[in-house]
């Protein structure tokens, strides 16, 4: 066995042993099921009964149909006896080395179920679940936690430490599906940078090994690195570009045995992972582009087939704009270059929809019940993604929930106000900020107050100075006044 295979199933033997030994109800209810599927999201289409999703959710409106589907599942659960149409799925269980790797699935089309299985052998075990498999996100879902949690035994995660609560917040990888992100920062600041790329190939190494030992492996057309690090230009830092790092040559592990080299990318080029465009400068602007991009494309093809006006518009708001505007509570772009991109592309469209194309913006964008066509607004269609990622995120026990905090957090440091971050005027701060949340960061004593609200709000110093001042305070780890003065209050702290 070899040591990452060893690795992930003395994972799985510790998280069973964690898990309660305590007996659970094996019996369903009718409100049980009639709960369940009155509150599904139709996220799947079909069961393997081929019974539509659809279907399940009529049931559950009728009690005589939902005590027969409740009794037919309590009783599978009581005897162990499975029913038919269960038999195309997978339980993905560890009680062998070479277990995961020789997992078999059907495929699902639209021709119906498969009836060879298919999955990895002994010989070659670089196969397990794929797309089709009904299985197959629960089945990856079990093993990718296996991944983070043997990647995390081996000392990899990155911790992040909140910047006045001191929240702990622990991240090893992103993962989705066969798109993954490995977000490795410095253990110490003392680290060189060639320690710290010596850190950073033995996580990429450990994690590739970790992937060949689940039957898969890191396909080196579609793997890449950026390598961020900081120089200081007047005070201010900025990323090096890729001319003023060292060549450094990562490799991954392949099933054939060799490494293999994958690219560094500059700080600058934009890369897409999971559907966006983004790289590590922050600037989305060529998301905004390849969006805009697949918009014209779909208009000249809604121009040629010359379709009916009612269908254009149903396609125009159920295709189009999610389409353009799929990413927008993860990226950030100028509101202007943002309401530019989205009218031209509008304005383009509208010829095939059989309206002028010179019809003036407010009566593209303004609702029906106003004569307008009810056009969405492209920065308010952002605001809209980003307050539902909050509402939907916020104070979750969640990664993403975790982030939005520790960002917060970063945020209200980084500015040294002590009051509500969201209340302020950015306009005269020069400060971007688009949503926070309505905390306060204590302060130490009765009549203490945030340096930067000191200095902000009186005339002591002209505003071309604020950034200075506010940058020897985090220089110096300074919030308040408390911070810097001794008990009297009066006295500055010699330190």
């Amino acid at each position: 066995m070899d040591a990452h295979t060893r690795l992930l199933c003395e994972e799985a033997h510790r998280i069973f042993s964690l898990k309660s030994t305590e007996e659970i109800s094996n019996y369903v209810s009718s409100d049980d099921f009639q709960y369940f599927w009155l509150h599904a999201d139709e996220f799947i289409q079909s069961s393997y009964s081929h019974i539509h999703f659809g279907h399940y959710k009529a049931i559950a409106h009728d009690k005589y149909l939902s005590a027969l589907e409740a009794a037919k599942l309590s009783l599978a659960a009581t005897t162990g006896i499975p029913m038919e149409r269960w038999g195309s799925a997978l339980t993905v269980l560890l009680e062998k080395e070479f277990v995961l790797q020789t997992m078999t699935f059907f495929l699902r089309t639209g021709y119906g179920v498969s009836t060879v299985g298919y999955g990895g052998t002994r010989s070659d075990p670089t196969f397990g679940l794929g797309q089709g498999n009904g299985m197959a996100p629960s089945g990856f879902s079990a093993v990718s936690s296996l991944m983070v949690g043997a990647f995390q035994r081996l000392g990899h995660a990155s911790d992040f430490s909140g910047a006045w609560t001191g929240i702990l917040f622990c991240l090893a990888a992103i993962i989705y599906v066969d798109d993954t992100d490995l977000l490795l920062r410095a253990k110490s600041r003392d680290l060189t940078m060639d320690q710290f790329f010596d850190d950073c190939q033995e996580s990429v190494t450990d994690w590739g090994g970790i992937v060949l030992a689940t039957g898969g492996y890191l396909k080196a057309a579609k793997c890449f690195w950026y390598m961020m690090a900081w120089k200081w230009v007047n005070g201010v830092p900025q990323l090096r570009t890729l001319r003023q790092l060292p060549k450094y040559k990562m490799t991954i592990p392949q099933k054939s045995g060799a490494p293999v080299a994958i690219p560094l990318r500059d700080v600058n080029d934009p890369e897409e992972t999971l559907g966006v465009w983004s790289c590590p400068s922050g600037d989305f602007g060529y998301h905004i582009e390849k969006k805009m991009e697949a918009g014209h494309l779909w208009v000249e093809r809604l121009r040629r087939n010359r379709c009916p006006a009612a269908d254009g518009w149903l396609g125009f708001r159920y295709s189009l704009i999610p389409k353009v505007t799929y990413g927008f509570a993860a990226i950030a772009i100028d509101p202007d270059i943002l309401e530019a991109s989205f009218q031209k592309l509008y304005r383009d469209v509208l010829s095939p929809l059989r309206v002028n194309e010179n019809i003036k913006k407010f009566y593209r964008m303004a609702p029906k019940r106003v004569m307008g066509l009810g056009m969405p607004n492209p920065c308010i269609k952002m605001l809209a993604h980003k307050l539902h990622l909050l509402q939907s995120e916020w104070n979750q026990c969640t990664a993403s929930g975790q982030m939005l905090r520790q960002s917060l957090e970063v945020f209200q440091m980084e500015t040294g106000f002590s009051t509500n971050v969201i209340e302020k005027d950015y306009d005269r701060y020069d400060v971007q900020f688009q949503l926070g949340n309505k905390w306060l960061i204590p302060l130490l004593r009765v009549g203490d107050r945030a340096i930067m609200d000191v200095i902000c709000s009186t005339d002591l110093f002209p505003k071309s100075d604020w950034q200075s001042i506010n940058r020897v305070r985090k220089y110096k780890g300074l919030h308040s006044i408390a911070d810097m003065v001794l008990c009297d209050g009066r006295t500055v702290d010699p330190w």
